[in-house]
């Protein structure tokens, strides 16, 4: 396989249904960035006097978050959707659904798709950054992943 460029890559908003796989998502458009994203484990460490060695295990996972940096533009519907579901998990705490879609589609197959993570995710922020000149207004939003849903390979589809 060859390497896989960022751009085309996308973000997509779902809404707080329980059912990630059959929600409806919605493109959120002008994206610049989506950083980092998958799930780490902690290193759980202890150290024994006998022996001076240190014991090591894993111990909790954390999904991680995202911080995907958009450019404002106020009639992008994905964008919207983003602000207002920041805005209504301040009194609805049930995660929303995320869909990432790498930019690895099969150039041929009987109907091809790219490798997709479904994540739920608490929507923390969306605020607006208004830098120096010679700039756009730019949307930084703050995810915390709560779970992975699924991580489909991409695929041909034949």
């Amino acid at each position: 396989m060859a390497n896989t460029p960022t751009s085309g890559s996308r973000l997509l908003l779902g809404t707080q249904a329980t059912d990630a796989a059959t929600d409806t998502y919605q493109l959120v458009g002008k994206i610049q960035q989506l950083g980092d994203f998958g799930g780490t484990v902690a290193e759980v460490t202890a150290l024994t006097l006998e022996d001076s060695a240190v014991q090591k295990t894993i111990g909790s996972s954390d999904e991680g978050n995202l911080n995907p940096q958009f450019i404002y533009d106020g009639e992008n519907v994905g964008q919207q959707a983003l602000i207002t579901a920041a805005q209504n998990q301040r009194t609805s705490p049930t995660p929303y659904n995320i869909k990432i879609e790498l930019n690895d589609t099969p150039p041929s197959g009987a109907a091809p798709t790219p490798t997709t993570y479904i994540y739920k995710g608490l929507i923390r922020g969306a605020p607006l950054n208004i830098g120096q000149g010679d700039n756009f207004v730019l949307l930084n939003t703050q995810i915390s992943l709560t779970q992975l849903v699924s991580r489909t390979p991409r695929a041909t589809g034949d």
